[in-house]
């Protein structure tokens, strides 16, 4: 069927049938255009809800005693309908991909809360017949972009600015602002429904109200509004707000048309919960429309299989026109839990009602809505097997031991105390941006304090502390980060937009305090909350059993937002660590933040707090004293005497360089080296070593644990700062051997830097660099080189041999910068640092651009690489004996013309010996 022919629109409003099919008789045939009107009747035919028995006993009530005001009442309903309607229809061109959200669904609830009423004895009287049908109309009113003055109104919301800072990493701009005007409209719709029924629309010369008449609008408008707008809160929320109100009637009406504003309310959130029927999804939409979300997809394909809805005895009973197959279980399991809210919505309401003394509801309960295999007897399932079969966790407290400790982190002590600075930094720099404080702003204190019965460690900060709801729901869920949910922007609204990032993301770190023992005490003050409302979660059994979470005493108050948290250790914190015997756990701490972004302090039982870290110091410190700080106590390759080490990094401090964004912002510090490694940090906090790079580079995790991470930097920015290191070497290279060199010449190598003066290869025990390697070549005018793969100067002088003059000796392997040592002190790599550079742009290679450089040839002409399948063996020399050796080598450089001559020869010879074979 050709779809893209169907002429449906407005136009076609009031066109009969045979008038529809003979203008487009041209298109299709006849069976096919009784089709095509079945689209068009569909999508445009409005229920008639005033055949309901619900209209029927309020608004269409036969009351000649009370005939003006029912009159009044139903004038005003259809006035204000029709006008809704023609704002209703703005809602699809913003949200394409939902179910309808139109008039009809409007229309629909008359006939879903006949069914909900169906066996009740609850009654409504005809004034609250006409507030519970206006709020019909309102209640999804707010999702039409029509209400706004212009797309200003919409992003003028801190919420729409975070959400659309929050999509642009992941969308382009327009998208990104289509996105964000989604879920900002989607957001504020029940509040924007509240306003709607008394607003005043201007335009120019023109305005109106949706509730025309003064008198009605004056009485009703405002709980209209309320509960339009309460469909989108909680049972509770709603109960709260509406308890024992109970509406008088306006003047001149019937006294005991009272509207009972909570019965109203309960059954509006309801009706719309229970509608899920395939009206609507209509048909010719389902076919037509090109879904941009799989999810949304999955919500029109249950719906247009829910035939419709009946009460049974109390419960509501939904059944599947047709069964779902195969390839719709994934519709299916989201219509069992949307089968599942709904039943949870009754049961509420049917609670709320008893506690209320109002009749409950028709239906109270969804029916076999308690097991997959029960409810697939009424919405069918055909060649597979609904099974509850989702993953759950039986353990909580064990999973928790054992995803959130050691298991994860080893058994390193340092792990919690990195978790709990990461998540206070967290913090500072949230508060930093709400109050727009500088960039040094925000202390954290870190002590150690000795009681009787053990020690105890501290952890503060003035960052921007935990409400209730933050300290019962995300900081306690295991695996869910505050600083990713929801709940973010509704708490501190405008952060997101603010360009925060966190370093926090797995939602784990905090639950890695139980290393350190089962006691464990939570202090925190809300942003923006007075003092007394500090509050307390207290862990005393770790994970086993349940927290207490209490008021503050006047005592443990926090002057200001913040969080302090306190571990009773399970055994005594040690003084020394194992890493080297001269270091301090303040060296230690300071090594471990080096370059974190708040002021660091540390204090020891009633000792006065050392400032351990300056907020951003490392930046612009001494470059001696900034190395000294990140890797004077780490291992390296020249002992454990620290004076040896200070006079080693005195010197090659003045190569310390920085390296920046294209916006000006430090994404490194430090320079070239083979001797001491650096560091990779994750918001300011030690993640992992980096080899040949001393100092520090700004990093992203990679794994939850954090033992490693991969550089910022790209390989553009990388590169500039590469050039001028080498330039910076090769004014001095007496300090650096010979195997140094190498190192580093590899590491250059594979960035396409120039290798300058380092060494880059071996000739007989003697180390060249580039242009030696070149000179060596023109001078030995030799038309076929073997390269061997060694980088050890001594390794090729203890094998006492005498090389031949085509052999050289190079690198070979790649050369990451971040050859990482994590916190149990094992050595890994990263790969894919760089994602651009190659892996096979290895430091033996150059030998061959060396000749193709000198005999001007392309290396891949001349250049021939051993494989495993094909290995090369090549002499190297002779032994003091006068024996040859012979080795596998990395690679034959040959002339073309040499290569191929020889080719040439073997191609003939091969030609002769099948010539002389003697055939069968």
């Amino acid at each position: 069927m050709v779809i893209s022919n169907l002429k449906i629109g407005t136009s076609y409003f009031f066109t009969p049938l045979e008038e529809f099919a003979k203008e487009n008789i041209r298109y299709l045939l006849f069976e096919k255009i009784i089709l095509k009107y079945k689209f068009y009747k569909e999508l445009y035919m409005e229920i008639d809800f005033q055949k309901t028995e619900l209209w029927e006993k309020t608004l269409g009530k036969n009351d000649k005693k009370n005939k003006k005001c029912l009159e009044k009442l139903r004038t005003s309903f259809e006035t204000t309908r029709d006008k809704v309607a023609s704002l209703l229809k703005e809602v699809r061109c913003q949200f394409p991909d939902y179910t309808i959200h139109d008039i009809s669904h409007a229309d629909a609830l008359w006939n879903m809360s006949d069914s909900i009423l169906k066996e009740s004895k609850l009654t409504l009287n005809p004034a609250e017949g006409y507030v519970l049908g206006c709020s019909f109309l309102f209640h999804d009113l707010g999702m039409s972009p029509a209400i706004y003055e212009n797309q200003l109104a919409i992003e003028n919301s801190d919420f729409w600015k975070d959400s659309f800072s929050f999509f642009k990493k992941t969308f382009d701009e327009e998208n990104a602002r289509k996105k964000a005007n989604e879920v900002t409209i989607r957001k504020f719709h029940p509040d924007n429904a509240k306003k709607l029924p008394v607003k005043h629309f201007v335009k120019d010369s023109d305005s109106f109200f949706l509730i025309e008449d003064p008198e009605l609008r004056n009485s009703f408008g405002n709980v209209i509004g309320k509960i339009a707008a309460s469909h989108g809160q909680s049972v509770e929320e709603m109960e709260d707000e509406f308890s024992g109100q109970i509406l008088p009637s306006p003047t001149n009406f019937p006294k005991d048309w009272e509207i009972n504003v909570l019965k109203l309310a309960s059954i509006l959130r309801v009706a719309d919960a229970v509608h899920i029927t395939s009206d609507r999804v209509p048909f010719a939409l389902w076919v037509t429309h090109r879904f941009s979300d799989e999810e949304s997809e999955k919500h029109w394909q249950f719906h247009k299989k829910l035939s419709g809805i009946r009460v049974d005895k109390g419960r509501l009973v939904y059944q599947s026109s047709s069964p779902f197959t195969k390839n719709e279980r994934e519709s299916w399991w989201l219509c069992y839990d949307t089968l599942k809210m709904i039943n949870q919505e009754l049961l509420d309401v049917d609670a709320l009602f008893s506690r209320h003394d109002i009749p409950s509801l028709g239906a109270y309960c969804v029916k076999n809505v308690d097991s997959p295999k029960s409810i697939s007897r009424q919405i069918e399932v055909e060649g597979w097997t609904p099974v509850e079969s989702q993953m759950k966790v039986t353990n909580v407290s064990g999973l928790i031991n054992s995803l959130g400790g050691s298991a994860l982190y080893g058994n390193n002590d340092f792990v919690p105390l990195r978790e709990l600075v990461q998540n206070a930094s967290d913090a500072i720099r949230a508060k930093r941006l709400m109050d727009e404080k500088g960039d040094k702003w925000g202390d954290i204190h870190i002590r150690i304090k000795d009681v009787s019965d053990g020690t105890v460690v501290e952890v503060e900060d003035n960052g921007i502390g935990m409400s209730e709801n933050v300290l019962t729901g995300p900081f306690l869920d295991f695996g869910t980060s505050f600083w990713h949910s929801n709940l973010m922007q509704k708490e501190f609204p405008g952060l997101e937009s603010k360009k925060f990032e966190s370093t926090g993301h797995f939602g784990i770190g905090f639950f890695s305090v139980f290393m350190w023992g089962d006691e464990v005490t939570i202090t925190t003050l809300g942003y923006g909350k007075a003092r007394k409302e500090t509050l307390v979660l207290e862990f005393k059994s770790g994970t086993k059993s349940r927290p207490l979470l209490r008021p503050a005493e006047s005592k443990e108050q926090l002057k200001d937002s913040g969080t302090k948290i306190q571990v009773h250790l399970k055994r005594k914190w040690p003084d020394k660590l194992r890493l080297d015997e001269n270091e301090t756990l303040v060296s230690y701490i300071s090594r471990l933040f080096a370059c974190l972004d708040c002021n660091l302090f540390f204090a020891k039982n009633e000792a006065s707090p050392e400032q351990v870290i300056s907020a951003n110091d490392w930046i612009d410190m001494d470059s001696f004293e900034f190395l000294k700080r990140v890797c004077v106590y780490d291992i390296c390759h020249l002992g454990k005497k620290i004076a040896e080490k200070e006079k080693y990094l005195k010197k090659i401090s003045k190569r310390v360089r920085v390296i920046k964004d294209d916006d000006g912002k430090i994404l490194g510090r430090g320079t070239l080296d083979a001797n001491f490694f650096g560091l990779l940090s994750v918001g300011g906090i030690k993640a992992s070593s980096t080899s040949l790079f001393v100092g520090v580079l700004q990093g992203l995790c990679s794994i939850a644990n954090r033992f490693s991470a991969r550089p910022i930097v790209s390989e553009i920015l990388m590169k500039p700062w590469l050039e001028e290191q080498t330039s910076l070497l090769s004014n001095d290279l007496s300090w650096q051997e010979y195997d140094s060199q190498l190192q580093i010449a590899a590491l250059l190598h594979s960035f396409d830097v120039p290798t300058g003066p380092l060494t880059v290869a071996y000739y007989r025990e003697k180390a060249l660099d580039y242009e030696q390697v070149k000179k060596t070549v023109k001078g030995t005018k030799v038309d076929k080189y073997a390269v061997f793969y060694g980088f050890s100067k001594k390794l090729i002088e203890d094998v006492r041999v005498s090389y031949n003059k085509n052999v050289f000796w190079s690198k070979c392997g790649y050369t990451p910068i971040s050859s990482c040592r994590g916190y149990n002190g094992d050595a890994f790599f990263i790969d894919s640092e760089f994602p651009s550079i190659k892996r096979q742009k290895e430091l033996v290679g150059i030998i061959a651009e060396a000749c193709a450089d000198v005999w001007h040839e392309n290396v891949k002409d001349i250049e021939t690489c051993s494989t495993d399948k094909k290995p090369i063996y090549e002499i190297v020399g002779t032994s003091a004996d006068g024996e040859k050796i012979t080795r596998h080598c990395h690679s034959v450089i040959e002339r073309k013309s040499v290569k191929a001559e020889r080719e040439s020869v073997k191609n003939s010879s091969k030609k002769r010996c099948s010539k002389n074979k003697p055939k069968k």
